[in-house]
């Protein structure tokens, strides 16, 4: 049913299981999640792996296979091809143990984790816990922006479903990402205000400067019949225009600068707790170049007002006989 949806990649099972893994003397106790790997593939789930290959789709033929954090690989000596032991407690509350083989060694990109973490095929788990049952099911859509909409579908869908089930989005399943967006985003609009009242500041006497520069240009044309409007209306079109020169000609090297940074492939270190470097790639979006026009113009508008307030009380004889 869900499946079918023409906004929906696909919906993988998954289950989730919690036990210990054994090789020859070593012990280490692993937090496990059992999956369909071609529905993943589908999904679009980024598996990195580091050493041997991913799982296989073929989930009914074969020995029980897994995938090892890289942590957990370390603690245990195992590398691919190695056979370890995993023992979980089934729903019944007995304890199961099955052999798997290794075939790969991946990231989750974060330490602790890749310390406890092990991938299996949704079968070979089920196996080892002695249940058909799925802890949950993961669905990937075409985008994001339709999420809110494809999950009150579903929860219209199986509101009357029983056992009861329950529909949550992504964003509700990551706090943490909605914290440290929203931390970003008052951190750039701090700066970004701090930018823009300094730019209105330098506009501002900019242009007050460029008036004091050609009060007696002002005043003639005041005395041949120039309304104080039409005066202001030129310093308005000077900051637009201003703006138009200042926002091209950032926008250039701006997008040289993206380039250039983009192609030097700069990794930076690592955040405390994660186990990867971070790539530092920068985007560019054509609507930032509109909006950034858009407040440039603003302010530098803005910035006309000290200068417009002097023309408006500027009287004729006292231009022309300025020095």
């Amino acid at each position: 049913m869900i499946e079918g949806r023409a906004d929906v990649r696909a919906a993988g099972a998954t289950i989730q299981f919690a036990g210990v893994a054994t090789r020859g003397e070593q012990t280490a106790s692993v937090v496990g999640l059992g999956i369909e790997p071609d529905r993943e593939e589908r999904i679009g789930t980024d598996v990195r792996v580091r050493d041997g290959v991913n799982l296989t789709a073929d989930a009914g033929t074969g020995d029980p296979i897994v995938l090892l954090g890289m942590g957990l690989a370390r603690a245990l000596g195992a590398k691919p091809g190695d056979v370890i032991t995993l023992m979980a407690a089934t729903p019944s509350g007995s304890l199961n143990a099955m052999d798997v083989q290794v075939v790969g060694l991946f990231t989750t990109g974060l330490q602790e984790l890749d310390a406890r973490m092990v991938k299996t095929r949704l079968a070979d788990a089920q196996q080892l816990l002695g249940t058909e049952n799925v802890s949950s099911l993961i669905v990937g859509l075409t985008s994001a922006e339709i999420t809110s909409t494809v999950v009150a579908d579903l929860r219209q869908a199986v509101a009357s479903s029983s056992p009861a089930l329950g529909v949550a989005d992504w964003e509700s399943r990551a706090p943490f990402y909605g914290q440290v967006r929203g931390l970003y985003i008052g951190i750039f609009a701090f700066l970004g205000t701090i930018v823009a009242v300094l730019v209105t500041l330098s506009s501002s006497n900019t242009m007050l400067m460029s008036v004091l520069e050609r009060v007696r240009e002002f005043g003639m044309l005041l005395a041949i019949g120039t309304s104080r409007s039409q005066i202001g209306q030129l310093l308005v079109l000077e900051a637009i225009w201003l703006s138009i020169i200042g926002c091209v000609i950032g926008s250039v090297s701006g997008v040289i600068a993206v380039t250039v940074i983009n192609g030097l492939h700069i990794k930076m270190p690592p955040p405390p707790g994660a186990a990867d470097p971070i790539d530092l790639a920068l985007m560019v979006q054509g609507t930032d170049f509109a909006l950034i026009f858009a407040g440039l113009t603003v302010v530098l508008i803005a910035g006309t007002i000290p200068p417009l307030m002097r023309v408006f009380r500027l009287k004729i004889v006292e231009a022309l006989s300025h020095i």
